[in-house]
């Protein structure tokens, strides 16, 4: 019994109020058939309108859930990879820094430090080389959910269309 309530999009909001004022002119009408052109524009409004709602409820479920996923997930991955990388970095940076400021005796000292550095670096170079080129290709597989996103709305547009021609044609 927890249900929400459903609220209505302006097309239906639209319709609803054109049906009610039909009605009222066709109860007050002597031939009964004034509202009848406004009852055909109602219905086809309200279509439009659960076509709207049923369009942003694909929307919501098929693009966006993907894209709020794939956001969370890849966007965090790749972010740590780049913090990783970044501390790499300032590693070799502080190492290379020290070196500089050593006395001429003491320089190869660092050498071994500079190296293993340059390979953690290059190491979490090509880590986060990888990790971002498979976010992009998982970026480039959305086509799928791109084509579901693009169905929903022509066959909205559709319906929209259809409604209108109805009404037209029974106007």
């Amino acid at each position: 019994m927890n249900r929400e309530k459903v609220r209505l999009s302006a097309n239906e909001q639209l319709g609803e109020s054109m049906d009610r004022i039909s009605s009222l002119i066709n109860e007050n009408s002597r031939y009964g058939s004034s509202g009848d052109a406004l009852k055909k524009c109602a219905m086809a409004q309200m279509e439009i309108g659960q076509s709207e709602r049923k369009l942003q409820e694909t929307v919501t479920s098929e693009y966006i859930k993907w894209l709020r996923s794939y956001i969370a997930s890849e966007a965090k991955l790749a972010k740590q990879e780049r913090e990783k990388l970044e501390n790499a970095r300032l590693d070799l940076d502080r190492i290379k820094t020290s070196k500089k400021r050593a006395k001429d005796n003491k320089q190869h000292t660092f050498d071994q430090s500079l190296k293993d550095a340059e390979s953690a670096f290059n190491i979490q170079c090509e880590t986060t080389r990888r990790c971002l080129q498979e976010s992009i290709d998982k970026f480039d597989s959305q086509k799928e959910e791109l084509k579901k996103l693009l169905k929903a709305q022509s066959e909205h547009f559709r319906v929209c269309s259809d409604a209108v021609e109805s009404a037209l044609r029974a106007i």
